[in-house]
């Protein structure tokens, strides 16, 4: 039996593989729930109106580069799990916008 450590994305992807090639996996993860950076919380005891609302803390999103990451990111867009968000981002300074930075396309669930 192959045991993963992180529930992540990266955790569950690598159990995803492991798994369907007949591995047996058991992940371990020190969070509550799974997720890592993909997880959402429910707000209590805030003292605000927002209590009991869903809300995303992790990451924003994440780039897919190698192989197989990139086949798995693309079975999950097939499924409306994952969609292309961006491949460029504004870069500010003191003075305000002052250009634009391209780079991989990065992914949001």
């Amino acid at each position: 039996m192959l045991t993963v450590i992180g529930a992540g994305i990266c955790g569950i992807a690598c159990a995803a593989a492991a798994a369907a090639r007949g591995v047996p996996v058991r992940i371990l993860d020190r969070g509550r729930g799974i997720g890592g950076r993909m997880a959402s919380r429910t707000l209590k005891d805030t003292g605000t109106p927002w209590d009991g609302r869903v809300v995303d803390i992790g990451a924003s999103y994440f780039p897919a580069r190698e192989g197989d990451f990139v086949t798995l990111v693309d079975r999950l867009i097939a499924r409306d799990i994952v969609r292309s968000w961006t491949d460029a981002f504004h870069v500010a300074g003191p003075e305000g916008v002052i250009g634009v930075r391209k780079g991989p396309m990065r992914f949001s669930a």
